[in-house]
């Protein structure tokens, strides 16, 4: 693990939905935690996994390319459990 704290980026979706990630730590309102979307909220929690990955790494997230493939990765799996 990097020892570079990286600082909290947020990632706003439709419906003031959003990920907030910085250093070891996530926050998200993305899921809703009903049984008929759990494979939805599984999709989701494997992107923070990797969203919580590269920022414990050090990654900057911040970036307009990193906010951008969020955003795609994001729409992608709303799309897929729509």
């Amino acid at each position: 693990m990097s020892d570079k704290p990286r600082p909290q980026v947020e990632f706003r979706f439709p419906g003031d939905e959003f990920i907030r990630v910085g250093g070891r730590a996530l926050e998200e309102n993305l899921k809703s935690n009903r049984p008929e979307d759990a494979e939805y909220d599984a999709a989701i929690s494997g992107m923070e996994s990797l969203l919580l990955a590269l920022s414990s790494e050090g990654v900057d997230l911040s970036t307009p390319p990193a906010k951008a493939a969020v955003q795609t990765a994001a729409e992608a799996i709303a799309n897929e459990f729509a």
